[in-house]
């Protein structure tokens, strides 16, 4: 019988108590928090106890050992903090006792305080994630990737859970309801699509040329190969100044043709989609331009 385990469990902030709730249960199965982290849990196995668990957000404390002490005065043992100011605590559970000996904020002023502090923070990161959002939405118009498509999709989910989450605090402020569960899939939703984001951009094709092409000299069909990693969308843009009319067309090993166009003077700007595979660029001029000459500029991104 294993006496470690680990569980990977998010929480929004305002969901808290949720939390609480999940660690007591544990307790009750014999299972002790040991460490309490921001996406994960630690806990060693004691079926000799069962604890109520208590967590206290705060990020700035002057005295921690002063602040240690005053909730050992009352009862709480420490167990650890986190790098964005959160608490762990517990206590020894009595069944006789009151369930306020099992709550840090006792008094209803400290306890309203700390949501207005959640609400004022929850609100003003979730305006900049919409804002940010917003600004997003004319990259992914303008140049549509599945890495701008992933980060949209993180900003917006970032701003819905974070505007969402005051709501909850200001709801349960005014008529004293419980906390519906929220928060923890749309976090889950959120770190998905940053990774999806990071992982598409960091693969993303990118191949660049200017070149002087001289029809006389090649005699044949200039082909610059393209080797796409990932499936996304991709900006092909060309520029062409030539004698003659030049011909260009962007396709696949097997013969498909995803897009062509041709003239002595040309500036093409299109969005293609790629699967991942090779690809050429080819550009040549008609049999009767054998003199001919172009600057040719070709970016795929």
């Amino acid at each position: 019988m294993k006496n470690h385990k680990t569980t990977r469990r998010m929480y929004a902030a305002w969901n808290f108590d949720r939390e609480i709730a999940d660690l007591n249960s544990e307790s009750e199965k014999g299972w002790q928090l040991s460490e309490g982290r921001s996406f994960s849990s630690k806990f060693i196995r004691d079926n000799s106890i069962v604890y109520r668990y208590a967590i206290d957000y705060n990020t700035d404390i002057p005295d921690q050992i002063r602040y240690r002490e005053m909730f050992a005065e009352q009862g709480w043992q420490y167990i650890n903090s986190t790098f964005n100011g959160w608490h762990y605590f517990r206590k020894v559970y009595d069944p006789a006792l009151p369930q306020d000996e099992y709550t840090i904020y006792t008094d209803s002023a400290s306890y309203k305080e700390m949501q207005k502090r959640w609400i004022r923070i929850a609100s003003i990161l979730g305006s900049i994630m919409a804002l940010l959002a917003a600004l997003n939405l004319f990259h992914v118009i303008y140049a549509p990737s599945i890495a701008q498509f992933a980060l949209l999709g993180a900003l917006l989910a970032m701003a819905v859970t974070l505007l969402a989450g005051a709501q909850i605090i200001k709801k349960a402020n005014q008529n004293g309801a419980p906390r519906k569960r929220s928060g923890g899939s749309f976090l889950f939703i959120l770190l998905v699509l940053f990774a999806v984001s990071v992982t598409f951009a960091s693969f993303k094709q990118y191949v660049s040329t200017h070149t002087q092409y001289e029809a006389q000299q090649l005699g044949l069909p200039w082909v610059i190969e393209v080797d796409v990693k990932l499936p996304d969308f991709y900006r092909f843009e060309a520029e062409v100044s030539a004698t003659s009319p030049a011909y260009v067309s962007i396709g696949d090993y097997y013969g498909k043709t995803y897009y062509e166009f041709s003239g002595t003077e040309i500036d093409e700007d299109v969005s293609l989609f790629l699967m991942p595979g090779k690809y050429v660029i080819t550009t040549h001029f008609g049999s009767s331009a054998e003199d001919a000459v172009g600057t040719f500029v070709y970016t795929l991104s």
